[in-house]
This record gives structure tokens, sequence and C-alpha cells, in this order.
């Protein structure tokens, strides 16, 4: 889909906002109604900077990420352990002031009390991408300031399709955000789960996240499974596994009394078992297995072969009728 590419996976995504910071209120009009995003306004730049100054992002990685010392295993300095903790990733999507942080700042080169680059020098340290609006006088300032990492994209204002043009940065700023937001995430994931890692893997997921016309995403396990929300407002489960995991499942099953022919059908890779959110199988009966059985799909790209299961929420718990 338009708001990813293939290389990098968040571990969450969802609704923003924009902020214009510009002295005259027809750029807002002129760009609002291009954009998807919602979009605050600004016109007195140094209000603006005392305002993002204090501005604090309510969704952060440490929503997720926890440290934890075990005993014997931390030296008290440099090698503290950090887990993910997918309970609290999940609860994200039922805060309602996560769609109140911004992602994005769009500011005016030329204003009257500051100039764009010195209100974002201020603001260098801030979470949101930040793009400049540009005179033909502050281009090679733009550059610089570009090269030097103090601004993620400069735009020339008076571009004839300057609205189409930001609309298209702001897609990719979006997914850079959250890329950044779930950067430690993803590595610490990744030691234990190569897939996150994995180019086809990716690709094969964001050809899903298209189809779904996705909105939001939240990581769902440590296996590479999401919750995906559409914006038709379908919510739909992407379990994705690898053959060392399934095997797993296999060998829990053949000790917790699973029935002998849901075993097979997991050992033929034909289902899988979900049980819901923050239920993992362990925790489940196993006479109950047969009850959250979903079809499972092999994909098959560059002779890498991984396991996909996805159905909508709301069949979280059909009964396979085998």
């Amino acid at each position: 889909m338009s708001s990813f590419n293939h290389l990098t996976l968040p571990c969450c995504y969802f609704p923003t906002e924009i902020m214009l910071i510009d002295d005259h209120p027809a750029m807002f009009d002129n760009l609002r109604f291009a954009l998807s995003s919602p979009m605050k306004n600004e016109t007195n730049a140094k209000k603006a900077l005392e305002t993002l100054l204090a501005y604090q992002p309510s969704i952060s990685d440490a929503r997720w990420l926890e440290m934890d010392d075990p005993a014997g295993f931390w030296d008290g300095t440099y090698n503290k352990p950090v887990l993910v903790n997918i309970k609290n990733m999940l609860a994200i999507q039922s805060l309602p002031e996560r769609v109140k942080d911004i992602s994005i700042i769009i500011v005016d080169y030329e204003m009257p009390e500051i100039d764009g680059l010195t209100l974002l020098q201020a603001l260098r340290d801030k979470p949101f991408k930040k793009i400049l609006l540009t005179g033909k006088g502050s281009h090679t300032l733009a550059v610089n300031a570009f090269n030097n990492g103090l601004i993620d994209q400069f735009l020339q204002k008076d571009e004839p399709d300057l609205p189409q043009k930001l609309a298209n940065t702001i897609i990719r700023l979006k997914r850079q955000y959250f890329s950044d937001l779930s950067k430690k995430t993803m590595e610490l994931l990744a030691e234990e789960q190569p897939v996150f890692n994995d180019l086809q893997a990716a690709t094969y997921f964001y050809n899903t996240l298209k189809q779904l016309d996705m909105k939001e995403l939240y990581l769902l396990d440590m296996n590479g499974s999401y919750l995906i929300k559409s914006k038709s407002g379908k919510n739909h489960y992407f379990l994705l596994y690898t053959t060392e995991y399934i095997d797993r499942l296999i060998e829990y099953a053949s000790e917790d009394f699973v029935p002998e022919n849901v075993i097979d059908l997991i050992r033929a890779k034909k289902s899988v078992p979900y049980f819901g959110e923050d239920r993992p199988y362990w925790k489940m009966n196993g006479k109950d297995w047969a009850s959250h059985l979903h079809p499972l799909s092999e994909v098959t790209q560059n002779h890498y072969s991984f396991y996909v299961a996805l159905f909508e929420k709301e069949a979280e718990f059909r009964i396979k009728g085998d």
C-alpha cells in the first residue's frame, strides 16, 4: 500500500495529526482538502513554537517496552534486558488520545516573527517529521538544512502542484514516523524471530494491507502477526507462522491432549488454532483447539516459505466443521 514501502515493518500504525505553521490562512484552506490526515493550523509562529516545545506524544515505545532484570543476568549498567509487552501494544487501540499525536509539521520559511528554519532548529529533537515550505530565495538554505538532518523534506511554496506533492510526501513521512517509533521494538523481535527482517514476508504483508485498505495496525504476537483495522470498519487478524513455530505448536499439542485429527491438520499445515488476543495456546485446554481452527495458506516467494491465516476478527471463535 502507499503508506509503506516493502522494507520496513512497523509494530503499530494509527491516524495522527498534522500541523501547518504559516502566517497566511489561505495556505491552510488550499491544503486541507488535498490531505487525508487531520490538520491543525497555526498562523502565529511564536505561539506554535511554545506549544510544540512543550509537546510530548501520548504514544511512545515506553508503553510496550519493559525493562527486565532477572537476578544474575544484569550487570547494572549496560545489559539490562528489554521485553516487548504485546498486551500493552494492543491496548493502544482503545486510547482516544493516540489520534491527537502529531506525526508531521509543515512550516513556512518566510514568517514575520521567526523564520521557519529557526523554529525547526528549536524543535530538532522532537519526534514528528518536519517539512519546510520555501521560496526561491531560501532554496539553498533548505538544501543545507535537509543535508544536516534538520528537516525531512522541503517543497517550493509556489509550485502549481504543491498540494499533490505535499500529500505524497506526507504519506511517506507518516510511514517513516511509525518506522522510527517501532525501530527498537522490531530490532528486539528480529533477534528471536528472523521473519521481522525477511523481505519476502514483508512484501506479502504490505500487499495484504493494500487489499484490506488498512487504517490502523497493531502487532499481535512475537511471530509477526497483526491486528489490521480497515477504513471500512472491518477488523482482521493476519497470523504469520514459520515452519519452526508450527513444529513447536505440534510438539505442545501432542502433550496437551489435543485431538489427533486436529494435530494432523496442523501438521499438514492446513489449519492453525487462534484463541484471541492475549490468549496463548499454552493457556488453553487441548480439547478446545478444534473449535478455534482457521485455514492456513502456504506462501512461497523466492524459495522461502511461510504460512498465513487471514480472517475477520468476528470469525475468531468460528467452529470448524470437519
